[in-house]
């Protein structure tokens, strides 16, 4: 399966630091995201240590040449796999751990993760905290990874609804991160590729601001230009407030030889792909204004 990914980070509207922090590699097929807690003098070191430390695991000791046409074989590399990213999640903590207790901050430094690895026709992801990995597959959006906060616990209890968790006090208070304790637990799934699925991840930058379905029709409207759809959710995030750090990055799956030709740049115009009647037209269409 051929990839190629599109990346796209802002500081907001009322951050003066930019916590959050990405990379992407479509030679080791990997995406990873994280979004730093603590402030600036502890938040943007524990992104970069969580997306630089896994980076780094992942070119080093990433499986090659291991065989998967076979059920047992994919059996066999699934949990493989599994145990792989668990140590580099692991250790990645560790790292971010013993600086946090190195420097003494008068608040914890720690991060959230989210990882995405391509191997053949399967895919690796990985996540610890509220950043989130969605899937589009035949034009239906998916959240596939599970939020670790406390508002999503409410909600999963049925104690709140969902409009009710969006705006809890504490609903950013997240129930795991990498970093804040001396061991993490990561949920780590391995999925089946289709041709043509969209993976997006993002920061609650991006998800507490665009609705689940704004995000799809983003999707769907650049689905031909997704170097475009990164740029154009920051956008639209900015346009309701940017009130914290934004980040997108956005992997496009298909058969080997399908995805030819020169990536093209990022691209904020030509917004007329979208629906005019929807909200996220109309901010973005004022922003553009503005």
């Amino acid at each position: 399966m051929d990839v190629r990914f599109y990346g796209q980070s802002d500081v907001g509207r009322r951050r003066e630091v930019n916590e959050d922090a990405y990379t992407i590699s479509e030679e080791n097929g990997l995406m990873i995201l994280a979004d730093g807690m603590g402030g600036h003098e502890s938040g943007e070191v524990a992104s970069r240590m969580a997306v630089e430390g896994m980076l780094e695991l992942v070119q080093t000791c990433r499986p090659t040449h291991v065989p998967v046409e076979h059920p047992a074989e994919r059996e066999r590399f699934r949990a493989m796999i599994t145990c792989l990213f668990n140590e580099w999640v692991l250790r990645t903590n560790s790292r971010i751990h013993a600086e946090g207790v190195r420097r003494q901050l008068p608040r914890r430094m720690g991060t959230t993760l989210c990882c995405l690895y391509s191997y053949e026709d399967m895919v690796v992801l990985c996540h610890v905290g509220d950043s989130r990995i969605y899937r589009l597959r035949r034009d239906v959006l998916e959240q596939v990874t599970t939020d670790h906060s406390v508002a999503n616990e409410r909600l999963r209890a049925q104690e709140v609804t969902r409009a009710e968790a969006r705006t809890l006090g504490h609903h950013h208070v997240i129930t795991r991160a990498l970093g804040t304790q001396s061991v993490v637990r990561p949920e780590i799934q391995v999925q089946d590729l289709c041709p043509g699925d969209v993976y997006l991840l993002c920061s609650d930058g991006l998800h507490d601001l665009v609705q689940d379905r704004e995000i799809r029709e983003v999707l769907m409207a650049f689905r031909d230009r997704l170097d475009r759809a990164a740029g154009v959710l920051v956008d639209i995030a900015n346009r309701r407030g940017g009130h914290d750090n934004i980040t997108v990055v956005i992997g496009e799956m298909a058969e080997r030889g399908v995805l030819g030709g020169v990536r093209p740049g990022v691209h904020l115009e030509d917004t007329e792909a979208l629906d005019e009647t929807t909200e996220c037209m109309e901010d973005l269409r004022a922003f553009g204004a503005a």
